[in-house]
């Protein structure tokens, strides 16, 4: 392995690791890219199961340049410390924890990461969407072609008021629906959806 890194690292442009073969997928990283991620690498997916997920604080600081498609799933990374994303056209952040949702994104580091992604193209995001807000101004995503977003329908219904998205881009929305919500909740988000279309919210502001 090591022999391998040292002739191919530079020449790396797609990378997957999974946890499942590993005893962590952190020391992992720690071992192998500590100074940084190969410079050409372009697509980088980091995953782990449910039932043996890394903790908080995952550090993904020295991320390259030449990234443009992220993917996290049941990683959770110090958002704080993370590497600038400007670069990426398509990211993937997907949190679940013994078939819950899961998330150590507060809303002030969803829309603060959201706000530097000016040329994403694609976002998923499932199992990390918060329940308010926060204080952040609407984030404009100009660029997106398609979102995925899968949480609770109060959840949706706030990342989907947070986002200014085209009219032309594909919105696919897995929303979950507890006794606790209203029809109330129901008719927020079926407005943003009509809104997206082409209408306007009930307060007559486009979408």
């Amino acid at each position: 392995l090591s022999r391998f890194f040292a002739t191919r690292f530079e020449k790396i442009r797609e990378m997957e690791i999974d946890s499942m073969a590993l005893r962590s997928l952190q020391d992992f990283v720690r071992a192998h890219f500590s100074d940084a991620f190969p410079v050409n690498l372009k697509k980088l997916s980091l995953k782990t199961v449910p039932m043996h997920r890394e903790e908080p604080g995952f550090v993904l600081s020295e991320l390259p340049l030449t990234l443009r498609h992220l993917e996290l799933r049941n990683i959770f990374p110090n958002w704080d410390r993370i590497a600038p994303l400007s670069m990426l056209s398509s990211l993937e952040v997907v949190h679940r924890q013994n078939g819950s949702a899961a998330s150590s994104l507060t809303p002030q580091q969803m829309w603060d990461v959201l706000s530097s992604l000016r040329s994403l193209r694609k976002l998923v995001l499932k199992g990390c969407l918060p329940n308010h807000p926060g204080e952040h101004d609407r984030v404009q995503m100009g660029s997106l072609h398609t979102l995925h977003l899968e949480g609770p329908l109060p959840s949706c219904t706030v990342a989907l008021r947070m986002m200014g998205i085209p009219t032309s881009a594909q919105i696919e929305l897995t929303c979950h629906i507890a006794p606790s919500h209203g029809p109330g909740d129901m008719d927020a988000v079926m407005r943003l959806i009509k809104a997206h279309a082409g209408q306007l919210t009930k307060e007559g502001e486009p979408f």
